[in-house]
């Protein structure tokens, strides 16, 4: 089973619902999180071993970039007033809310890494 396809199940995505512009996104999810990775490892092919941690990242690309989607993706609701229907919103490229991709992996990460000279 391809790293592709594993995506697709773990997002509860069915062949009926898949699309090619989908599998695009999908897949440029696939590749960034393995280039995140061999940056931080400074590597330059992925061990077997990482291929779940990609397909983690690639889910928390999909997700928090909102992949797919012409618009920039909300943040988080800062204020609300109800008289007259106020609603703000932050920004949605605060490392608050886009957080750190690798601070959950590092751990995982850090047997792989090596040193940079």
């Amino acid at each position: 089973m391809t790293q592709l396809e594993k995506l697709k199940l773990l997002l509860g995505i069915t062949t009926k619902d898949i699309t090619t512009d989908k599998e695009f996104i999908l897949q440029f999810a696939i590749d960034k999180a393995t280039d995140i990775i061999k940056n931080y490892c400074n590597i330059s092919k992925l061990p077997e071993e990482l291929n779940n941690i990609v397909l983690n990242i690639a889910l928390d690309i999909y997700r928090k970039e909102n992949l797919g989607s012409e618009s920039e993706a909300i943040g988080p609701i800062r204020s609300i007033q109800e008289g007259d229907t106020t609603t703000t919103y932050g920004d949605s490229q605060n490392a608050d809310q886009k957080g750190d991709l690798l601070k959950d992996y590092r751990s995982q990460l850090k047997p792989f890494r090596k040193l940079r000279w």
